[in-house]
């Protein structure tokens, strides 16, 4: 007998042989560039509403999951410039007294109310493990901004204490969910509030930080400045909750349809979900005939892949030859030109075929949104050096975004140049400056890069010669579907 459930408290250790199933044949079977979360994790970022899932169990044995994400984008990061408590260099003892002294005179024995929990206060010992943690002075950096963390943060559902040996009194917990910028870069703040005997709520910060081994001054020439690299290996996709888009992260089944049509069942009385997208990388590509019997669509894409040990990739990116500027200059990343970017986006790829399965690229807002992830370090760690724009009288003609996807491997989320000067080359000469200062890093500084990476629609004729002409190759297709929730219209 088959059972669909939903992963929750009650069946999340009975899920963890396949879940780590599925992590081991992440890299090779479903074509992930980076290894998926722990199950801990994993764990972590179902209670936090930052993932959900189903499971199917056949003869209560867990046979597959499914795995998808609708979260909110919060682009209302708190910002800080990282020296509200003062500047005290790697003095860890100042840094902790300067945070011990803000939180005793400005925090301990006050409370923050929220509608949703209600008062939340901050006794003596809620600094003490912050204080205590001396590897990450950017929690205690903090400190001065909790109170509006905890006041504007994402709640998570309630979670109770998953481990038999937890702290005496512990009822339950929830966690809030916060970006901030410390000194322009980006960190995503979790907070715990715990819930005591008596149902008073207290918390404990946890920074979300982590760096991944590339140094960024790796990243820094002449022309560039250092790039804010933080790890990012994470399972979950880029989400596009305000236009109301559900991405499957993963199905692990040899029953997929069966996951999938519960899936769309229990989607079809919810008004906040008009699409179902599910990039069918690796081995789930066997599934298009069963999984189009439930009424999914389509859209092929490509990935192509610049291999920077390949010798024939250099002969054929320098065989490509140059194009002439004209009267357009080329220019590293600046934020004054982003609303530009934005419009140029916007009309790049408002009648792109991805706006079946993306419809953000439909508006002005809903790009913006995507731009402001990129420069988030969403799509892995944007590059602001080696993104290249293309200027003429200070009008953004064309952009080619650069992010970090993993230690040794490039991938550009997006580029696009105007209508009206497209067939001209200009989009292969923003590739082309990109890709020649990756090669530049790597001959100079000795850059352990691989490769560059991108994906096209299959049947984009024009760029996918783009592409060849410049060295990469086709490396695998996937189809990327998509289904309509029409009861939601």
């Amino acid at each position: 007998m088959q059972v669909v459930e939903q992963i929750k408290l009650d069946n999340y250790e009975k899920i963890r042989l396949i879940y780590e199933d599925f992590r081991n044949k992440a890299l090779k079977d479903y074509k992930y560039q980076n290894q998926p979360i722990e199950f801990e994790n994993f764990i972590s970022a179902i209670e936090e509403n930052n993932l959900s899932g189903l499971v199917l169990f056949e003869d209560e044995n867990p046979e597959g999951i499914l795995i998808y994400s609708q979260e909110k984008y919060d682009k209302e990061a708190i910002s800080m410039t990282g020296t509200e408590l003062g500047y005290w260099g790697d003095d860890k003892l100042a840094w902790r007294k300067a945070a011990n002294d803000f939180y005793k005179k400005n925090l301990q024995g006050t409370y923050v109310e929220r509608s949703d929990i209600g008062k939340i206060y901050f006794y003596k010992n809620g600094l003490k493990k912050t204080i205590s943690n001396s590897a990450d002075l950017n929690r205690l950096r903090l400190i001065p901004k909790i109170k509006e963390i905890i006041e504007t943060g994402k709640l998570s559902p309630f979670s109770m204490p998953r481990r038999i040996k937890t702290r005496k009194g512990l009822k339950g917990y929830y966690y809030i969910n916060k970006p901030v910028t410390i000194n322009g870069e980006i960190f995503n703040t979790r907070i715990t509030i715990g819930s005591d005997i008596n149902g008073n709520w207290y918390y404990n910060i946890n920074v979300e930080l982590k760096l991944i081994k590339l140094k960024a001054a790796e990243f820094v020439t002449e022309e560039t400045s250092p790039g804010k690299l933080n790890d990012f290996n994470i399972i979950i996709s880029n989400s596009t909750n305000n236009f109301k888009v559900m991405e499957i992260n993963v199905v692990h089944s040899n029953h997929r349809a069966v996951l999938l049509d519960s899936l769309i069942k229990m989607l079809k009385d919810r008004a906040d979900c008009d699409i179902i997208s599910y990039p069918m990388l690796g081995i789930q590509e066997t599934g298009i005939k069963e999984i189009s019997a439930l009424g999914f669509n389509f859209v092929g894409q490509s990935v192509v892949r610049f291999d920077f040990q390949d010798p024939v990739s250099y002969r054929v990116l320098k065989l490509s030859g140059d194009v002439e500027l004209q009267d357009n200059t080329l220019s590293i990343w600046d934020d004054k030109y982003k609303e530009q970017v934005i419009e140029l986006i916007h009309l790049a790829f408002k009648n792109n075929k991805i706006t079946n399965f993306d419809p953000r690229f439909l508006s002005m807002e809903g790009t913006k949104i995507v731009v402001e992830m990129i420069l988030a370090n969403q799509y892995g760690n944007f590059l602001s050096g080696q993104t290249r724009l293309l200027l003429n009288n200070d009008n953004v003609e064309g952009v080619c975004f650069a992010a970090l996807a993993s230690e040794d491997k490039i991938n550009v989320p997006l580029i696009a140049v105007r209508k009206s000067i497209r067939n001209k080359g200009m989009g292969k000469l923003l590739l082309r400056s990109v890709i020649g200062g990756f090669v530049k890093l790597i001959s100079e500084k000795g850059i352990p890069l691989k490769e560059i990476n991108a994906t096209v629609d299959t049947d984009n004729y024009p760029a996918i010669k783009m592409y060849r002409r410049l060295g990469f190759r086709e490396e695998y297709f996937y189809p990327h579907a998509y289904i309509k929730n029409d009861l939601s219209y």
